[in-house]
Formats: C-alpha cells, structure tokens, sequence
C-alpha cells in the first residue's frame, strides 16, 4: 500500500520519518500517525512496525509520543527504529520532563504546569495533567530512564539538547522551527529532547 510513497520523491540520503506526527505535519518528511483524521502521510500503529527497509532512514523525530505508550510497547518500537536507521542516521525526541516538573512541584508554582486536559486547582492535580495527561500518557521520562530505554534498544551517543538546536538537522528545519514556535518560555522547559545515533 506504501510502496509508492516510499520508494517516490524520498532518495536514500533524505528519508526522514516524523513517529505520531499528530496534526504537526513537516514538508519533506513522512508524517505517520495511527489517527487517519489528522491526515498523515502514512496512517500506521507503529507498535506493529516500520514498513522500511533497513538502514533506510536518515532521522526519526518523534515529539510528543513515545509517552502514549506502554514500555512494553516503546521498547520494540525503539528496536524498529534502530533497524531501519542507518549508520550515520539518528532519532531526535521530545517527551514531557519529569524533572522540570517536579522542580516546578517543589517549588510550588501551579502557574508552571498546564490546565489541560482539566483545570484542576490543586498542584497535585496539576501535576497530573502535566505528567499523565488525564490518563493518556503510560510513561514518564527523566533523561536518566530515556537514555536507559534507548540504550537497551541498542542506542548508543545519547545526549539532552534543547529547542531548535540539533546536531542532526538544520536550523531551518520545520521540525525545529515548529518546536521553538512551541515554547511558552516556562523555566525549567517542560520537554525534555535527546538525540542519539544509531
């Protein structure tokens, strides 16, 4: 079914894969999401696998996903990504972080955390929506615990970065851009953002 969007209009040097994409489509990427109605690329439950080859991809970005999922879940997606990226590839992430938010909580600063999906008036509460997003995350990540996953699916050169700075794409890349156009300037950034290499 994919056979033409894969092998037209994306060269081997250029495949970029942007995981849960959600409504945030990026031109020039291939934006799969398991939600046909945000209108991707690719409508696909990458829990069942990437349908590319190996040592394919050039980036993999996923922002705001890999939460949605069980660990027993991420673990094989992880594995997937690291088969079908190539040597010089990389996966760029971003996921709520589960420090900043407890540094927001200790500080008792209910300004910091987000009142959605319910604008709970405790800081408890609103720790929850930040966290577990009213029951719609499974995981949470410090860089610590995601830097263990990844290293267990087989990633190695894992490093924190920060909004709209990578080693991997550049400066004008819509992935980025896009990032920076979301960041509220909360202190300590309410994402954390890795990059590692295949």
């Amino acid at each position: 079914m994919y056979r033409h969007r894969l092998l037209n209009g994306h060269s081997r040097q250029d495949i970029k894969l942007n995981l849960g994409s959600g409504t945030t489509r990026f031109p020039g990427w291939i934006n799969i999401d398991g939600n046909f109605l945000h209108r991707p690329d690719m409508w696909l439950d990458v829990r069942r696998g990437l349908p590319f080859r190996d040592d394919a991809v050039k980036v993999i970005y996923s922002c705001h996903f890999f939460e949605h999922l069980y660990l027993g879940e991420l673990k094989p997606l992880l594995v997937e990504c690291k088969r079908v990226l190539r040597g010089d590839g990389a996966l760029r992430i971003a996921v709520p972080n589960l420090r900043s938010a407890i540094v927001a909580y200790q500080k008792g600063d209910p300004a910091w955390f987000s009142p959605f999906p319910k604008d709970f008036l405790s800081l408890g509460g609103r720790f929850f929506n930040d966290m577990l997003c009213g029951d719609q995350h499974r995981i949470m990540f410090d860089l610590e615990f995601l830097a263990e996953v990844l290293a267990d699916a087989g990633f190695r050169e894992i490093h924190e970065t920060r909004r709209g700075e990578s080693r991997f794409l550049s400066s004008d890349d819509e992935a980025l851009i896009q990032e920076l156009a979301g960041d509220s300037g909360k202190v300590p950034d309410p994402w954390l953002l890795v990059e590692t290499t295949s």
